[in-house]
């Protein structure tokens, strides 16, 4: 289900319909500015495209993902952010993987309908 990210630690009152979030089970995804820029799996585990840092904005976007889903407000600043990325605490994706594991995703959810039905 895609929602609209809704801001509860920044302190805009909205995000207006630039950033989202799908649950995909297993994961979730953040969307910015109509790129996938982040997932948290299921296990917490955080995961960071290519795009991450793409502007102030989606790093702010990013902040709030990351905050929702119990990361400290000291773990989701972009120097923070550079370091986990850099000593792996923080792993590293690519937008078309994201996508992959988002089709994959969506198979999986048709073949149980169809088992269902």
């Amino acid at each position: 289900m895609r929602t609209e990210l809704t801001p509860i630690f920044d302190y805009h009152k909205s995000f207006y319909k630039k950033a989202y979030v799908e649950s995909y089970g297993s994961f979730m995804v953040l969307e910015s500015y109509g790129t996938i820029v982040a997932v948290i799996n299921s296990n917490g585990t955080a995961e960071l495209t290519e795009h991450w840092n793409y502007s102030r904005t989606t790093a702010r976007h990013l902040a709030e993902f990351l905050r929702q889903h119990g990361f400290d407000s000291s773990e989701v600043g972009i120097p923070a952010l550079r370091k986990a990325l850099k000593n792996g605490s923080i792993n590293k994706t690519t937008e078309r993987d994201i996508k992959n594991r988002v089709f994959e995703a969506n198979i999986s959810r048709l073949q149980t309908l169809s088992a269902a039905a």
